[in-house]
């Protein structure tokens, strides 16, 4: 390798000048983009199906942490490539438990045929990045409730039995639990209840047992398994372990298991309004709020009228809620409120009385005050996101009782059918589009190719990722810091 093209020139002066190929081997986006090539683990099951292309399997879906190596399809003892595995690295889905998180996939992965793979089918993931996914109020609180700090892992198997392993949303940030000793305390018997390990994706291991005076009981083993909402011991032999009544073990997860942390979970009505550049939602009228995005997408959705309702009272006299609330108050409709039984003292200092259904309708503005919180009237104003009224001073009720209020307005029928940020034009922010979500973990199922079992729709169109605007329990957006 001497010559002017490595760098010796001429070659017959410098003839022990040798090329030498740099080191750094990743893209400019150093530590992003691993600098290796990869293909998809070949036993992960499809959980879904290309809605372009009904023939292509989606094994890995966008969203979800992933790991190095392959699945426990292959057997527990295989979870990690070793020497005799050649080839590029395989991608699977990250456990929270046997696997070490490798980053976040950015895009669907689909089951390999042969040596065929087009572009779509390319494995992208990445670490070191913000991302942001539907919070799941069912899997991603799996493992206790989420919030703003917590350190996250992956979701594994299933909210209620590790029996059932749901692939649908194995690898959603779920809050990482961190290993913990302690112990459990009941009546002498050889099964016993480890009352602080509670969740299936979380194994425990059992360190030791005693008997009623404390004594340590030698010679007996445990066998775990998930029961009724927490995992149980069961001792053998029998006669050993129907003295067991106190339990030592540890349950959580070890610290290679963190995937990243949660920086915010922000509510469907709020989203609704703010982020300016990512919003894909009904908003104010174009004229006052002229982002680009919003010009293209500040459409009406369907809305569901409601005459005369009686809202919540929050503080009496005071605050209210319309009952529509998580879903938001539709901008493009009149709300109108009106009380009885109440005094109103108008800007002249003259006071009224309406009682006796007399109602009295609270003057309204026709504009939105801020176009991204409140209606304003005279004497009230209305936050169009949550639905909560405040009622002004000069609005007392009667006789120093409590008034009666009423409301009319319309209300978006369903925020999450395209009016969330995960909609229209932003596909890569969600692991599931175009494919109807209803059925698609529930019956009737199917068998594919590897004898795994799927779900269809009730319809009996091709199954598919679910498409996570239609999930009832999308309540949220959450904002992972990937690691």
């Amino acid at each position: 390798m001497i010559g002017d093209m490595y760098g010796a020139f001429p070659a017959n002066t410098n003839a022990n000048r040798i090329w030498a190929p740099q080191i750094e081997v990743s893209l400019d986006n150093v530590g992003v983009v691993p600098a290796g090539e990869f293909t998809v683990d070949p036993w992960l099951p499809a959980v879904g199906v290309d809605p372009f292309d009904p023939a292509s399997a989606v094994v890995l879906p966008r969203g979800r942490f992933v790991s190095y190596g392959f699945t426990n399809g292959r057997g527990a003892a295989y979870y990690r490539q070793t020497l005799a595995d050649t080839g590029k690295t395989p991608l699977t889905l990250h456990d929270g438990q046997n696997l070490t998180p490798t980053g976040m996939s950015i895009n669907q992965m689909y089951k390999e045929t042969g040596f065929f793979m087009r572009d779509s089918n390319t494995v992208r993931h990445k670490r070191a990045f913000q991302a942001e996914l539907p919070f799941v109020l069912s899997i991603n609180n799996a493992n206790g409730t989420l919030s703003g700090g917590d350190y996250v892992t992956s979701y594994y198997g299933s909210t209620t039995s590790t029996s059932v392993v749901s692939y649908v949303h194995r690898g959603k940030p779920v809050k990482w639990l961190a290993r913990k000793s302690t112990t459990s305390t009941a009546a002498a018997s050889a099964i016993q209840v480890l009352s602080s390990a509670i969740y299936p994706g979380v194994k425990p291991s059992v360190s030791a047992a005693f008997n009623t005076a404390g004594a340590l009981i030698s010679g007996v083993t445990a066998s775990l398994s998930y029961v009724g909402g927490a995992w149980q011991a069961t001792f053998s032999p029998t006669a050993l372990g129907s003295a067991v009544a106190t339990v030592a073990y540890t349950t959580g997860q070890d610290a290679d298991q963190i995937a990243g942390e949660c920086e915010r979970i922000r509510s469907i009505s709020d989203l609704l309004n703010t982020d300016n550049f990512l919003k894909w939602v009904e908003a104010a009228p174009i004229d006052t709020m002229n982002w680009p995005p919003l010009k293209l997408s500040a459409s009406r959705f369907p809305v569901t009228p409601v005459a005369l309702e009686t809202p919540t009272t929050v503080v009496a006299n005071e605050l209210y809620q319309v009952l529509c609330a998580p879903n938001p108050m539709s901008v493009y409709y009149p709300v109108i409120v009106q009380v009885t039984n109440a005094t109103v003292t108008d800007m002249h200092g003259n006071a009224t009385n309406y009682t006796g259904g007399n109602y009295f309708v609270l003057p309204a503005s026709q504009a939105l005050y801020d176009t991204t919180a409140y209606f304003v009237g005279l004497y009230h104003t209305v936050n169009w996101r949550t639905g909560v009224i405040e009622i002004g001073d000069n609005v007392t009720g009667y006789n120093g009782g409590n008034m009666t209020v009423q409301v009319s307005y319309s209300y978006i029928t369903d925020p999450r059918d395209g009016a969330v940020i995960w909609g229209g034009g932003l596909l890569g922010l969600t692991d599931g589009y175009n494919v109807p979500a209803a059925g698609s973990t529930t019956s009737p199922s199917q068998t594919d190719w590897e004898g795994n079992t799927v779900y269809a729709t009730p319809s009996g169109i091709a199954y598919g990722v679910p498409a996570h605007l239609n999930l009832s329990d999308v309540v949220a957006a959450l904002r992972i810091w990937v690691k």
